[in-house]
């Protein structure tokens, strides 16, 4: 089977993957506000990011396993319905509803990813770029809206409850475009795979990927805190988040680039996941007159990053499910160390000092592991 996917298929894919970032960054934004209604403090904050980021690591490992109960159509129409369930509920006002809503949120999301690549499977063994193109720009935009729009609506409603619903919008139309699409009776799908823990170079390249996602999920959950504490407005810290994350988009086509030097993709990688260590350090301790050229440069640092994991993934032969569920789940396991060590730093006396040693810690170590991704170190496992 290989077919082109059709407009109807595209919007689907990208509205599904617009909604695995929406809520989280759009929560991350009001999050001081929130909590405060609530009566909770801001070490909360981190529990949340850091608990959520965890369930996001355990779905990706077993979420395969919802397809042997559940057919694809029916368990991502389930999961949206789900989200949009937990997006309402989590307003009630009580703080209970909002921490275990939140954490369902990032456990659907989690499913949500990981199965909906099996969507775009359907038009063959090799997905073609328009489908895996719309998955990757639908989580970079749902990303960067997320903190403005939730800004935005609370700046005219003064409600967080209605500004945290906001979200509610894409969640919705993706359901109902999931339900208007016509999926095969019956779905391959390859099922859960042995992981192949024995293999070096697997480790090598979950490291490098829970490296660099400690970092975005950094950003996603606490950039537009920390550029708060540097003393910006709500406004403009998320107006600065959203900048930085929509310039991912141009940080994913740096692989088509360096497409000719698969060879180098690990040195690649290590020098992306620098310019990632440098821009983020020079985003919380530089100069004003350098906060938006960091701030894009981190983006597109963290986006070429990202997109490189894919690479090497995909260029490693005999690479499948096990390979990529390893990465995934262990690599999200490990990225949400990340947010709730920046959690416990800002709540601490010396705040941007114990984030920066946090950046500087998960950096170095992208850096490192991306390094020992190189063909020359991982030909053999």
């Amino acid at each position: 089977m290989n077919r082109r996917p059709g407009a109807l298929i595209l919007a689907a894919i990208f509205l599904c993957a617009f909604n695995l970032r929406s809520s989280i960054t759009g929560f991350s934004a009001l999050s001081d506000i929130v909590l405060a209604a609530v009566q909770l403090n801001g070490a909360w904050s981190a529990a949340i990011g850091g608990v959520g980021i965890f369930l996001l690591g355990a779905a990706s490992l077993f979420g395969g396993y919802l397809l042997t109960y559940v057919e694809l159509q029916k368990a991502v129409a389930g999961l949206l319905v789900g989200l949009c369930a937990a997006i309402l509920l989590r307003t009630t006002g009580q703080s209970f509803a909002l921490l275990t809503m939140t954490l369902l949120l990032f456990l659907q999301i989690g499913l949500l990813g990981a199965i909906l690549p099996l969507a775009i499977r359907q038009f063959g063994d090799k997905a073609p770029p328009q489908a895996a193109g719309a998955m990757t720009f639908g989580v970079i935009a749902g990303a960067a809206s997320g903190p403005v729009s939730t800004i935005f609506v609370f700046d005219h409603t003064a409600s967080w409850q209605v500004a945290l619903c906001s979200s509610l919008l894409p969640a919705v139309v993706a359901l109902v475009i999931w339900l208007l699409l016509k999926f095969p009776s019956e779905v391959a799908v390859s099922g859960h795979h042995k992981l192949p823990v024995a293999s070096r170079s697997g480790w090598f390249l979950t490291f490098y990927f829970g490296s660099q996602s400690a970092l975005a999920f950094i950003v996603f959950i606490w950039i537009v805190p920390i550029l708060r504490v540097r003393g910006l407005q709500a406004g403009e810290a998320a107006m600065l988040a959203s900048g930085s994350i929509a310039s991912q988009a141009i940080g994913v086509m740096l692989p088509l680039v360096f497409q000719a030097l698969r060879t180098r993709a690990g040195v690649v990688a290590a020098v992306l996941a620098f310019t990632t260590l440098c821009t983020f350090l020079t985003l919380i301790f530089g100069p004003w007159a350098l906060i938006w050229p960091a701030a894009i440069g981190l983006g597109v640092g963290q986006g070429g990053t990202l997109c490189l994991s894919y690479v090497m993934l995909n260029d490693r032969a005999g690479s499948g499910a096990g390979l990529s569920s390893m990465m995934h789940g262990f690599g999200l396991l490990l990225a949400g160390i990340g947010p709730l060590l920046v959690g416990f730093a800002m709540g601490g006396e010396l705040a941007l000092r114990g984030v920066g040693g946090v950046v500087v810690g998960f950096g170095v170590s992208a850096v490192v592991f991306a390094l020992l991704c190189s063909p020359r170190r991982t030909q053999t496992n």
